[in-house]
């Protein structure tokens, strides 16, 4: 019968879904914020200033997510903030999943 994957096998996977989650985000981040920018530059005939203040601020943050996904692997205590906090969430999580024996 199978028994479902390995521990070693889940730590993986959290671990790419971590890794997927955060490439998704980095996407987000720099589409919502250059789409903001357009918007705004719409609404306050500034264009072309707040599209590329957005675009500026998108690369920024999406810099800022490709460094924490370099971190996602070390140990908790050398991992900046947001890793922190998926560390902490992924732990919670794998306390509820079955234990092998």
């Amino acid at each position: 019968m199978d028994r479902g994957p390995t521990p070693e096998q889940r730590a993986q996977m959290s671990t790419a879904a971590v890794a997927a989650g955060l490439g998704c985000s980095i996407a987000v981040t720099i589409v919502v914020m250059i789409g903001g920018g357009i918007l705004l530059d719409r609404v306050l005939d500034t264009s072309p200033i707040l599209t590329l203040v957005g675009v500026g601020v998108g690369l920024a943050g999406a810099i800022y997510q490709l460094f924490e996904l370099t971190r996602v692997g070390r140990p908790p205590e050398q991992a900046p903030p947001i890793t922190k906090g998926l560390i902490r969430l992924r732990q919670g999580r794998n306390r509820d999943l079955p234990r092998d024996q």
